[in-house]
């Protein structure tokens, strides 16, 4: 009867220490820091804001923290989460009807909005955009550690972004099999003008990856001039809009440019897709591929 006792003493000892362990073990995760942010508990309802941050975090595999969004977080699915209004003037009453914990927001978040959630307890996180590689591997560690831990958090973010970055270089390797030289641009229009995207950009980078080679990439300005432009006469033309190349359907333009002429050389690209970096960048590349090499890309 005795060793009967124990040996039920010994099991409730083991589960209560394997209890405590694992109480240790999570509670090992937080606090945790990740660049001038400070999270002292394991976030549990998140608000989106920014649509760029909604795509890396269900890459990392948070989604499933969001409790709500903005209304420029329409990614298929997360339009079913419910909405606290626009990206920069979000409704406070909603956020904290949710029980939010963390903000994510960018610059164009009004100042007094940020200053009420953050007088409220709960942490805005906003962030520079990633324009390169490096940048974008420690953004994803970034938000991977301030939302899952300084082991398992960190430790899901270097892996999405690992999987991102190897299957980006896959669908480019398999373009330069092709071994066919082509060049491609990109154009927006902002405050009236023409743009485009030049190197240091990730946009210009995604272009980089359909395997063809951006006539602007090594250009100062992001401005389009028009005889660089036809001089170059891209065999690819990505644009925003309708309305971007509507300019350059009319005059000497239009005839210089033998992409405006052939519409399966032309492609509307909004440019919130090519700017996303999670999950979309590869649908977008994808996309883009699919325009450039029907046979190949279905």
């Amino acid at each position: 009867m005795k060793k009967s006792l124990l040996a039920l003493a010994l099991v409730i000892v083991t589960a209560v220490t394997g209890l405590a362990f694992s109480s240790c073990s999570s509670d090992s995760e937080f606090p945790v820091t990740a660049g001038n942010i400070t999270i002292k508990a394991e976030p549990k309802n998140i608000i989106i804001l920014n649509k760029n941050d909604a795509d890396i975090i269900s890459c990392i595999g948070y989604i499933d923290k969001l409790a709500g969004r903005s209304d420029s977080v329409n990614q298929k699915g997360m339009e079913l989460v419910p909405s606290v209004g626009s990206a920069n003037d979000p409704s406070y009453s909603k956020i904290k009807k949710l029980k939010a914990d963390v903000v994510f927001a960018d610059d164009t978040l009004k100042a007094d909005t940020k200053k009420k959630l953050q007088s409220s307890g709960i942490t805005v996180i906003s962030h520079e955009k990633a324009d390169t590689v490096e940048q974008l591997k420690k953004l994803y560690i970034q938000l991977g550690t301030l939302l899952g831990g300084k082991t398992k958090g960190k430790a899901a973010g270097k892996e999405a972004f690992d999987d991102l970055y190897d299957s980006l270089n896959s669908v480019k390797d398999a373009v330069e099999e092709k071994d066919v030289k082509t060049t491609v641009c990109y154009l927006y229009t902002e405050n009236g003008e023409m743009k485009t995207f030049t190197n240091s950009t990730w946009e210009s980078l995604m272009l980089d990856y359909t395997g063809a080679a951006n006539v602007f990439k090594n250009e100062k300005s992001d401005t389009v001039n028009l005889k660089k432009l036809t001089r170059a006469n891209p065999d690819y033309i990505f644009c925003a809009d309708k309305e971007t190349i509507k300019p350059l359907k009319s005059g000497k333009t239009k005839k210089k440019l033998s992409a405006l002429n052939d519409k399966t050389k032309r492609y509307l690209i909004p440019m919130d897709e090519l700017s996303m970096q999670g999950d979309t960048s590869l649908e977008t590349l994808r996309k883009m591929l699919k325009y450039m090499y029907p046979e190949d890309f279905k």
